[in-house]
């Protein structure tokens, strides 16, 4: 990955404490993007799509998901791109220590 590539996931990092409803809409886009060119990103997607379809009636019309988009997503999401980081939340019985959603 390139230097300039690399900065701009920081970037994304970043983005990833705004709660808003379009944010999630957003982010899971982003995501889109970033699965296709085999990057990791910064946030979890199983987290981002439960906010979105939480908050589904308050997000616009251009920052909703195409029924396309939500399928790869999902599809995503069932092959178990993010099982490892679902074992290793579940397997916690400390307190969470990362921020938590506030809505």
């Amino acid at each position: 990955m390139a230097d300039a590539e690399a900065w701009v996931l920081q970037l994304f990092e970043k983005a990833a404490y705004d709660f808003h409803p379009n944010a999630h809409a957003c982010r899971l886009k982003l995501s889109l993007v970033v699965m296709s060119c085999g990057q990791k990103y910064p946030w979890r997607i199983q987290d981002e799509y439960r906010q979105y379809l939480a908050k589904l009636n308050l997000v616009s019309a251009a920052c909703r998901l195409s029924a396309d988009e939500e399928m790869y997503l999902l599809e995503h999401i069932r092959e178990g791109a993010d099982l490892a980081d679902e074992l290793e939340d579940n397997s916690k019985d400390e307190l969470d220590y990362k921020p938590q959603y506030l809505d």
